[in-house]
């Protein structure tokens, strides 16, 4: 044996760490690694699988997040309104004029042309002040002032000295702070500072009523700047008139945007959005092959196929088949002989990749047959009704697919209040009406008054001050009601009489409103006005059909208000399959990731569990393998120490 032996060691938990030249001559470091590794193979195992979940986790996050990109382009594809839709256009125009206005396209409108002309654009009164030369002065003499804008409550202003409130600044700050329905401000005209106040809404309904006593002289005909003024537009002849310049109703889908009056008819043309449909059916198309592109990351090869983690994963491949099923599956709901696929709209698979592509001469030729309307049916979710009494209003993505029975038990009803009238009166009256809480009208009754008269007069009021009722005479009955439906709609009429002149008593008669109800194809469903809805929980959730019929209607046709028919568009279908797969809480992904992340952790737990076990295997061999070596150098040394007696002899 060798002469000389060097060893380093340390004791208590610490490892020993040997070094070159050992009395012994043996590696122990390499004899304990050896022995170490071979007992590692648990570990590595769980290490690799650690890695693997980890791979695949990753990946199934990578799909997350792609789908959901696809998902928000699908959304901006529906809710644009080139999607299936229609485009405006404006001609006739007279040279030098300008557009009076731009029209928008809701559902339910149809092409063609129409004439329109804008003869008044809906304003907003404004009135001013005298001038005083300095805004912030206390210039303003003691009074008060009220003003009040339509049905809003008046703001009154008692402006005195001892207030502090006497400057133009202040009543300014006031008006601005009261929120009701008036704003101020204060404009130089270069020598005195003025008051300038307006209705913050047009319409003659929201006119301003003014009493000043100080001296800024509010109330003057003479400082009024603009009338309140409805919006007056003609389409096709029939004079329309609204509150606001944006003009809704006229016309079925369109909103007209007023912008200037003209003294000629312009004409609106209404079109089919071929060209943008097309577009968004190639977005559609650009959006699908980004997942693919996914897809095929991990199983379009087989090298890819070899490398990849979740290449084995069912749920990753039931992903996939999901998607690829949505594309060739026909849109439920939709008629026979129509189209209902996206295959026939020209979007194929372009090969063996899953790849898509959009064939868009197969597209145009569907529009040359002139069945443009079919594509929209295909495109986004869409209903139908087949009694003249029932419309398809809404259908949503909780609908299922399908056809169902409308069966009506109460209708719909106005909150109406009335009375026996005996006309003509038989003295001066005053009306009182509140609608839905609302300020009352006052309606000034003359002795006299025929039935029409008193009618009249109700209906002039109640449109100046803009409440949303109508009277009406039958055979000497006077009603009031809710121009709205519904059990959200009350009326409360009272008289400054006690039950003569028009019958209203001086206590007041209250009325309210009715929803409709009634069942859609056999799942319960409840009333919003006229609008009967599907209940939450059942297959028609969220279903709206507004009902347009009297109790008496109810009653002759038992309540049998035919059948709402719904589809549910490739993209709404497209939209709801996603949501069912990246939803962060019960989604496809999270369920797995989350079982993934259960399987790092359990394999991590057991890493730490074998990893300790090797520690301690290798502490305990380290201090026996130094043992060893320690009792053979003091075995060379007492060798050595033998020969050397045995030389000295």
């Amino acid at each position: 044996m060798a002469s000389t032996s060097s060893t380093s060691s340390s004791t208590g938990t610490g490892s020993v760490n040997f070094s070159t030249g050992l009395a012994s001559g043996i590696d122990w470091s390499a004899v304990t690694d050896a022995l170490i590794k071979a007992d590692s193979y648990p570990l590595t195992k769980l290490q690799n699988d650690v890695s693997n979940y980890t791979t695949q986790k990753n990946v199934f996050n990578a799909l997350s997040s792609s789908l959901q990109t696809f998902e928000s382009k699908l959304k901006a594809i529906k809710d644009s309104t080139s999607f299936g839709g229609k485009t405006t256009s404006i001609s006739d125009l007279p040279s030098g004029s300008v557009t009076p206005f731009t029209a928008t396209i809701g559902s339910g409108a149809s092409s063609g042309d129409v004439k329109i002309r804008v003869e008044k654009l809906a304003a907003a009164q404004r009135v001013r002040s005298n001038g005083v030369s300095d805004a912030y002065a206390p210039l303003v003499a003691d009074g008060q002032i009220s003003i009040k804008s339509g049905t809003n409550d008046a703001i009154t202003i008692d402006v005195s000295s001892a207030n502090g409130n006497n400057s133009l600044q202040a009543i300014a700050d006031t008006i601005n702070a009261a929120d009701k329905g008036v704003a101020a401000s204060i404009v130089s005209d270069g020598t005195n500072q003025l008051l300038v106040v307006k209705s913050t809404a047009t319409g003659a309904a929201n006119a301003l009523t003014i009493t000043d006593t100080t001296n800024l002289g509010l109330a003057d005909k003479a400082n009024n700047l603009q009338d309140a003024a409805d919006a007056v537009v003609w389409v096709d002849g029939i004079r329309v008139t609204s509150a606001t310049n944006s003009v809704s109703g006229a016309l079925a889908g369109v909103t007209l945007n007023l912008s200037a009056t003209t003294d000629a008819e312009v004409t609106l043309h209404v079109a089919d959005d071929v060209a943008g449909t097309k577009q968004s059916l190639q977005d559609l198309v650009d959006a699908y092959n980004s997942v693919n592109d996914l897809f095929q990351s991990q199983l379009g090869s087989s090298t890819a196929l070899a490398n990849s983690t979740v290449g084995g994963n069912a749920v990753f491949r039931s992903i996939q088949t999901q998607l690829q099923q949505m594309l060739t599956t026909g849109v439920s709901g939709i008629a026979d002989g129509q189209i209902s696929t996206l295959a026939e709209l020209g979007i194929q698979v372009a090969d063996n990749t899953g790849k898509l592509e959009f064939k868009t001469s197969q597209f145009d030729n569907i529009v040359s047959q002139g069945r443009y309307d079919e594509v929209q049916a295909v495109l986004r979710s869409s209903g139908s009704t087949t009694d003249n009494f029932a419309t398809y209003i809404y259908g949503g993505s909780s609908v299922k697919a399908g056809t169902y029975g409308i069966n009506v038990t109460q209708a719909a009803r106005q909150a109406t209040a009335s009375a026996t009238m005996a006309a003509p009166l038989a003295a001066d009256e005053t009306l009182s009406v509140a609608l839905n809480g609302g300020t009352a009208v006052n309606v000034s009754l003359a002795s006299g008054d025929t039935a029409d008269a008193v009618v009249s007069k109700i209906n002039a009021a109640l449109k100046t001050a803009g409440v949303s009722a109508l009277a009406s005479n039958s055979n000497g009955t006077l009603s009031i009601a809710s121009n709205a439906y519904g059990s959200a709609q009350s009326l409360t009429v009272s008289s400054s009489l006690d039950g003569t002149g028009t019958g209203f008593s001086a206590a007041g008669a209250t009325a309210t409103g009715a929803d409709v109800k009634g069942t859609i194809g056999g799942f319960a469903a409840h009333g919003s006005g006229r609008d009967l809805i599907g209940d939450d929980g059942t297959d028609v959730a969220g279903l709206t059909v507004r009902i347009y019929a009297t109790d008496s209607m109810v009653t002759q046709k038992s309540g049998n208000f035919g059948t709402v028919g719904f589809s549910a568009g490739a993209v709404d279908q497209f939209v709801a399959q996603i949501d069912g797969i990246t939803d962060p809480l019960t989604g496809t992904i999270h369920a797995t990731t989350t079982n993934l992340d259960e399987q790092i952790k359990e394999a991590n737990d057991q890493i730490a569990t074998v990893q300790a076990r090797l520690d301690s295997k290798r502490e305990l061999l380290t201090k026996q393998f130094s043992a060893a070596e320690q009792a053979v150098s003091q075995l060379n040394q007492l060798l050595a120490s033998l020969n050397a007696k045995t030389s000295s002899s």
